[in-house]
Parts: structure tokens; sequence; C-alpha cells
């Protein structure tokens, strides 16, 4: 496993392997978080990816804070708080939309924390979950998760911002918008009380992937490359890195998380 992508980042890494001892289908996972020089260097950042892992549960999530006054630790242990309460919620529930409500439930405990000390923090959340039917996905914001077979490959989400919920409009005050800010976000967590989450559950055949990546990677790589790499790697641990290192040959200089699934 590869500990650096490249000299500008730091990178962390996890990967789990599960077969029948887990009692759902045989499925390889591995995701990666790097750390951006500019969200180093930078006195108030903006923004900061946390990744959630918990393989023990099928489990994994990108978690995006964004904030414009909070210092990077904090925007970090923001980040953490939030995989903490989607954890916590997904173990008190039970059901096959489990998972959004668990996002539903951490986005609400955000809008409460910032309710209560008077402050503006938001948060893009994708996150899967693998079980013996498939895989479920929840997600809010402007990540991204991609289904591929060894047939195709498209997004399996749609991203919150005016070009994801707006393309195709005809209605000229969001075309003009469109024009001047097309990643606009829409809809993220923790801005209003109860902010709606979409969610599927996916039927999954043997060779079949998903990726998932937040949404300021795809700034840098786009969808034809996350598709051309994944259908040549041999791993999904090449697969991550493969995508990492290609953001990072991009001059990538912030914060962003990559994770790949897939069932053997």
């Amino acid at each position: 496993m590869a500990t650096s992508c490249h000299e500008a980042n730091q990178v962390r890494s996890a990967a789990s392997e599960c077969g029948s001892m887990c009692d759902m289908p045989s499925w390889a996972w591995h995701a990666l978080r790097v750390e951006g020089r500019r969200a180093r260097q930078a006195r108030a950042p903006s923004c900061a990816v946390v990744l959630l892992d918990r393989p023990e549960q099928g489990l994994t999530a990108i978690i995006d804070v964004r904030a414009n006054d909070f210092s990077r630790g904090e925007l970090e242990a923001e980040g953490k708080q939030i995989g903490r309460d989607i954890a916590d919620a997904l173990d008190k529930r039970a059901g096959s939309e489990q998972l959004a409500h668990s996002l539903e439930e951490a986005g609400a405990r955000l809008f409460a924390r910032n309710k209560k000390l008077g402050r503006h923090a938001g948060a893009c959340l994708s996150a899967t979950r693998f079980d013996d039917d498939g895989v479920s996905i929840a997600h809010i914001g402007d990540g991204v998760v991609f289904s591929i077979s060894p047939s195709a490959h498209r997004r399996a989400t749609i991203q919150h911002t005016l070009r994801g919920m707006y393309e195709g409009t005809t209605d000229p005050a969001i075309l003009q918008a469109l024009e001047t800010s097309p990643g606009l976000l829409v809809r993220m967590a923790g801005v209003e009380e109860r902010a709606s989450v979409d969610f599927q559950h996916l039927s999954r055949s043997p060779g079949d992937m998903l990726v998932m990546t937040d949404g300021g990677l795809l700034l840098s790589v786009d969808d034809r490359q996350i598709a051309s790499i994944a259908s040549r790697a041999q791993s999904v641990a090449l697969i991550v890195e493969q995508i990492a290192e290609l953001a990072a040959s991009k001059g990538i200089q912030h914060d962003f998380a990559v994770a790949c699934g897939r069932y053997l």
C-alpha cells in the first residue's frame, strides 16, 4: 500500500477485504484521503475532507466540511464529529434506507451545533455500505459515486449544484446563474434542520465496481479518466492510488478523497 502519491501531499489510506466470514458477497475495498498543500499553508482554509472508514460495517464515507471562519483544526474536528454522528446513527437504525437516515441525522446535529454556537458550517456527504444484497448509496452535496461494470460506466449520483440539478433547464434566471456559478451548491448538510439526502440501493454482480470521490477532485480528474483507470488497474488499491496520482500530477492543491469497492 502506498503511503505517498505526491511530495506536496500527505496520504492516509485504508483497505479491507471481506469474504464469507462476514455473511455478505465477497468484496474488496480501498480508500484514501490526501491533505492538500494549500490546506496546510492557508491561515483560514475554507474546507477539509475527512474519510470515515468502517470496513467491519461495510461503510465508507467522504465528509467534505465547508466554512469560512474555521481554523484547519476546527474543520477537521468537525469532519470527525460528523463521521461519529453517521456511525452512531447507523448503529441505531434498521432497514434498507438506514444509511440515508444516518446522513440526515448527522446533518441535523451539525445544524444544531451551528445554531448553538452562532456559526455557519456545511458539509457534503457521500457514503456507501455493502450488504448481502448489493450496495447502498447515500449522498448530499457535490461528491460523486460512479457505478462501473465491465460493459459501462455512469454517475450513480447527481451533484447538488446548479449544473447538476438544473442541466437542461429553460428558466431564464437559472440559465443566467449557470453562466456565472455552475458549481454553486444547492443542497448540503448542516445549512437547514433536516436536509434531504438522496438514497439508492444497487444490486451488484461479480466484477462490478463503485468509485466515490469528493467534488473537488473532479475539478482535476474527469469521468472518462476515472473509468479508464478503473478498467485497466488490476486491484482496487491501484485504482484509488492512480486516480490520486493523476489528481496530484494536475496540481490539485486542496484536500481530496477517493474510495473504490469491487465485488469479487
